[in-house]
C-alpha cells in the first residue's frame, strides 16, 4: 500500500519560506602531482527542501501521526506532487518536523525534506 500525505495537512509553503538546494555529489581525490581530481559520486540528483506550513491542532496531530506511524519515525518515503512545478516526486524527511506556536490555536511546522531520485 502506497503511503500518502495526510489530506488534512497543508502541503503548500507559506510565502517566503521555500528553499530548494541540490545535494552535493562531488567526490574529490588527491593525486601525487597536480590538482585534485573531481568526479560525480552519482548521476541521480537529489534536493534538500525546507519550508513552513501553518496547522491547526487537528492537522498538527495528523502530521505527527503520519511521521511517527506511517513513515516509521521518518524512515520511509512517500510520493507527492512538488508544491510548485506539480511533478510527482518521492520525498523523505531529512529531519523531524519542528513546531512553533503561531497563534492561540495555530502552529507552524518547518518541514525539512529530501527529494529522492
Amino acid at each position: 500500500m502506497a503511503i500518502t500525505w495526510p489530506t488534512n495537512v497543508c502541503w503548500m509553503p507559506q510565502p517566503g519560506t521555500f528553499t530548494e538546494t541540490p545535494v552535493p555529489s562531488k567526490a574529490t581525490y588527491p593525486v601525487e602531482a597536480g590538482p585534485a581530481k573531481n568526479r560525480a559520486r552519482t548521476t541521480a540528483l537529489c534536493f534538500n527542501n525546507e519550508w513552513t506550513i501553518v496547522l491547526d491542532n487537528v492537522s498538527r496531530q495528523a502530521l505527527l501521526d503520519f511521521y511517527r506511524n506511517d513513515l516509521k519515525n521518518g524512515t520511509l518515503s512517500w510520493e507527492k506532487a512538488h508544491p510548485y512545478d506539480g511533478d510527482v516526486r518521492s520525498w523523505q524527511f531529512a529531519d523531524e518536523p519542528q513546531f512553533a506556536a503561531y497563534s492561540p490555536k495555530k502552529f507552524t511546522a518547518k518541514l525539512s525534506l529530501m527529494q529522492l531520485p
